[in-house]
């Protein structure tokens, strides 16, 4: 999050100074890297370069009316895995090479290079329903954001 806070503050917060997040729309945005990458471990076990971004730019696909009606873009930091199993390697290497890395690099200097490289890149955010049906206070079916086709910004 963006802007931490201490336990004794969170404590004292009333309900009536809670504001609602900004909500990310769907379709495609201009986003960069704002860290290194730390190791994300799945439940299969399989492992993976978990990068914080932040979205700078709303794109194709986006209502930027309600966007604005929104509050804009979100001040905060999402994160974005890239799967490092032999047989996912290729879409972090493909995705550097695309960003500008040249040589022939390692994959710790990727996630090095995508971290301080600074370059803008494509992200598209949806939403899918939750597969177990679970509902909000609401009625509503819950739904998660989800990011992915990450792409070099052309």
């Amino acid at each position: 999050m963006s802007n931490p806070i201490d336990w004794a503050s969170a404590m004292n917060t009333k309900a009536s100074e809670v504001r609602d997040p900004v909500k990310v729309l769907a379709g495609w945005y201009l986003a960069t890297f704002t860290g290194a990458a730390s190791q994300h471990k799945a439940k299969s076990g399989n492992v993976g370069a978990k990068f914080p971004f932040r979205l700078v730019e709303a794109g194709e696909g986006v209502d930027l009316e309600a966007l604005a009606e929104n509050g804009g873009l979100p001040d905060r930091n999402f994160d974005y895995v890239f799967w490092l199993s032999p047989d996912a390697q290729f879409m972090i290497r493909d995705f550097a090479l695309a960003m500008g890395i040249e040589g022939d690099p390692t994959i710790g200097e990727i996630c090095e290079y995508l971290a301080g490289c600074g370059k803008p890149f494509r992200i598209r955010a949806y939403y899918e329903d939750d597969s177990e049906g679970r509902t909000n206070s609401d009625g509503s079916i819950r739904s998660y954001l989800r990011f992915d086709n990450i792409a070099a910004a052309e």
